[in-house]
């Protein structure tokens, strides 16, 4: 927790004068100093360019004339998104010299527009296609509750500054649980929403069918308070959707018990360790003894997703960079990333629609399992994080185990949150998978957080 305190107090302590944005930078500093070159959660920081955000913040405060729900609130932006004055490497040697981005991307300029303040970039994997925050120019991002283990990934510099309290907020994106993932790697609670909810402005190269962004930070109080502040639509997104009929952070507060949940551990094609798998059950458990309907199932689906999921998240990678490919050289990206792009390239355009064919009917099929259940229950991640090796091969798709309870939802466009769940005796928290219906984001965020408070009052 950052300062001891939640995102939603120090907005508040900021706006009453009780701390000043300037001194809630130097305390993001000292965390800077002293956490992130373990972490590496961090990529780029512009301390002088945050602080003379802070100073005209505070004298504005002063002078009471601005107002806005994240005053001071300072936060990270994932690099895979644009923030003024920061280059956008998408964590690759293709863009490392770029120059400095001239806009930013909806939900920065949303953020700031309520007076939250950039810090820097976070670190991720290579245009975030992988499960483990790595690349070849800023190395790993390490988890906070385990150094020799990843923070997962795509977003995993994002969920490690937000776990390891450097700041208490940070951008993500979920393009196949790049926000569940290292959320649930790093301890905290995740929430991705309905594709279209919170608005991208589309380029060549977009996961347009697959990613959301959204906010990060350590639970689903403060996911809340900051997801009103970014949903809605955007003219610039010809996918974005209207802003629900209701607050996030109103719902966050229902905490209403779902009636009836559909809960599987394989998802039909699955495994999992047996730490998880424990400490699943323990879960399960938990919530009937609070008198909830939990039935048990496998076959959700019937078989793993994976290679119709790598093909439309390759293919859309491809789109964007290839021109850039071509202009500087395939030797500027990492030789397992170079080797699944390149096979993109021989895939025809059937292939492409196969894979799109099979999301809709993903779809449908999570629509006929949930006529009955107000949610679905998973665990987030097969396993706890591995731990980081340099003597690892090149990860295939079909070896992704890890985290293959998560690119469903997106293939489906469901909203799905994870919080976490300590089991008995482990040494790492097991992330909980909670998924909605299709555009039933506050309702999911009512039952998501009834769960979480139980879990957090059972740790």
């Amino acid at each position: 927790m950052f300062l001891g305190v939640d995102l939603v107090d120090l907005a508040e302590m900021v706006a009453n004068k009780e701390i000043s944005a300037r001194e809630v930078l130097l305390e993001v500093d000292l965390a800077l100093k002293s956490s992130n070159k373990e972490i590496g959660a961090f990529v780029s920081v512009d301390l002088e360019r945050s602080m003379d955000a802070a100073d005209r913040l505070d004298q504005a405060i002063a002078k009471r004339e601005i107002y806005g729900r994240l005053l001071g609130v300072p936060f990270g932006v994932k690099d895979l998104e644009d923030a003024v004055g920061f280059t956008t490497t998408k964590g690759s040697a293709l863009y490392r010299s770029d120059p400095p981005a001239q806009i930013d991307s909806i939900m920065v300029e949303r953020l700031k527009s309520q007076g939250a303040i950039v810090v820097g970039k976070t670190n991720a994997p290579e245009f975030g296609l992988r499960s483990e925050t790595d690349n070849a120019i800023f190395g790993p991002t390490r988890n906070p509750l385990d150094l020799t283990r990843t923070a997962g990934g795509s977003s995993g510099g994002s969920a490690a500054a937000v776990s390891a309290g450097i700041v208490p907020l940070a951008t993500g994106s979920d393009g196949g649980g790049s926000i569940r993932i290292p959320s649930a790697a790093c301890g905290i609670s995740g929430f991705k929403c309905s594709l279209g909810l919170i608005p991208v402005v589309p380029t060549k190269g977009s996961w347009i069918d697959l990613s959301c962004v959204g906010p990060i930070a350590a639970t689903l109080k403060e996911i809340s308070y900051v997801l009103d502040e970014v949903v809605g639509p955007d003219d610039r997104d010809f996918r974005s959707r209207d802003r629900p009929y209701g607050l996030f952070y109103q719902h966050w507060a229902l905490k209403v018990p779902p009636r009836r949940v559909l809960a599987s551990k394989t998802l039909g094609y699955a495994s999992t360790t047996d730490d998880v798998s424990a400490g699943f059950d323990q879960a399960v458990r938990l919530l009937e003894s609070q008198g909830i309907g939990v039935e048990v199932v496998e076959d959700v689906l019937d078989a793993d997703p994976i290679e119709s999921y790598m093909t439309l998240a390759l293919a859309y990678t491809l789109s964007g960079i290839e021109d850039d490919l071509n202009d500087r050289g395939w030797e500027e990206i990492e030789p397992e990333n170079r080797q699944w792009l390149e096979h993109v390239r021989e895939l025809k355009a059937s292939d492409l629609l196969d894979a799109q064919g099979l999301a809709q009917k993903i779809s449908l099929r999570f629509v006929e399992k949930m006529v009955d259940f107000d949610l679905l229950m998973t665990p987030t991640c097969a396993s706890i994080p591995p731990v980081i090796s340099k003597d690892q091969g090149p990860v295939k798709p079909s070896d992704a185990n890890w985290v293959s309870f998560t690119y469903p939802f997106n293939m489906t466009r469901a909203p799905a949150a994870t919080v976490p769940f300590y089991p008995r005796e482990a040494a790492m928290p097991v992330g909980v998978q909670l998924v909605g219906r299709v555009g039933r984001d506050l309702e999911l965020m009512t039952y998501a957080s009834f769960v979480e408070a139980l879990f957090m009052e059972n740790m």
